[in-house]
């Protein structure tokens, strides 16, 4: 892979994207249209929605790999993020391991 160069980590099973437009946010200016660009489409299908066990799993893994990124991130670009960006980060960390039922972890983020 040349240096400039940025792909999917297809070790990330279900938010791969959100990975992706860190490292491209990291790299590169991104500005705002206000317009709609694309649609997004939400429907029963969906790998992450359902009430069953293997829904619950799937939700579990992609908590997992948001608190990974997220940490990851704040590793590698922590000297670089304001402290609102920082506090958000932590925000969503906090959230993401209440979901978890981490309750401690939870707090160490708060």
């Amino acid at each position: 892979m040349n240096q400039g160069e940025i792909r999917f980590d297809e070790g990330i099973v279900y938010i791969n994207d959100y990975k992706f437009y860190l490292e491209m946010a990291r790299r590169y200016d991104f500005y705002y249209v206000a317009e709609p660009l694309a649609q997004y489409r939400i429907h029963t299908r969906n790998t992450l929605l359902g009430s069953d066990s293997e829904a619950s799993n799937r939700r579990r893994r992609a908590y997992r790999e948001e608190i990974s990124i997220r940490q990851d991130a704040m590793q590698r670009y922590g000297q670089a993020i304001s402290r609102i960006t920082k506090a958000e980060v932590y925000a969503k960390m906090q959230w993401v391991y209440e979901r978890l039922g981490e309750n401690k972890a939870a707090m160490i983020c708060f």
